[in-house]
């Protein structure tokens, strides 16, 4: 009868330590979580800087090549006109050889922009996953239209 007069005013309560642990632990996987989104977010600025740097190469590379085309043209033109004047007998040996030479040096640089311009082309189309040619003939589509 005695204990039903006593007042509770002692409750206690049994909280295990690792409670308490376990909040900073969230608090330090939420930290985690925010750090790795931030990493992925930069990750992902710096190749789409990659990139448009590889493409904006590339392009340029392109127009390059359309002017070493255009020289190597004149150059063509004018190694078949010594040729033919050397034939002739209208210009020595010197002249021909000249010509020669400057035609086989143009066409050169033009086999080195293909081949730098095929690579990096390459190069584009592995870290994309994808074949370049048909994203170029959209774009070109794309900026038609407009």
């Amino acid at each position: 009868n005695n204990a039903a007069l006593t007042p509770f005013y002692f409750v206690g309560i049994n909280l295990p330590i690792g409670v308490l642990l376990s909040r900073t632990s969230v608090k330090a996987a939420r930290e985690q979580i925010q750090i790795s989104k931030n990493t992925q977010e930069q990750l992902s600025r710096n190749i789409e800087a990659d990139i448009l740097t590889k493409f904006r190469r590339f392009r340029n590379y392109g127009e390059l090549l359309v002017l070493q085309r255009q020289t190597l043209d004149d150059e063509e033109t004018a190694f078949l006109q010594a040729k033919e004047k050397f034939r002739t007998g209208q210009i020595p040996i010197e002249l021909y050889n000249t010509a020669q030479k400057t035609y086989t040096a143009e066409m050169t640089k033009k086999l080195e922009l293909e081949m730098q311009m095929d690579l990096l082309r390459i190069e584009i189309e592995r870290i994309i996953g994808t074949e370049l040619e048909p994203i170029l003939l959209a774009k070109k589509i794309v900026m038609g239209k407009q």
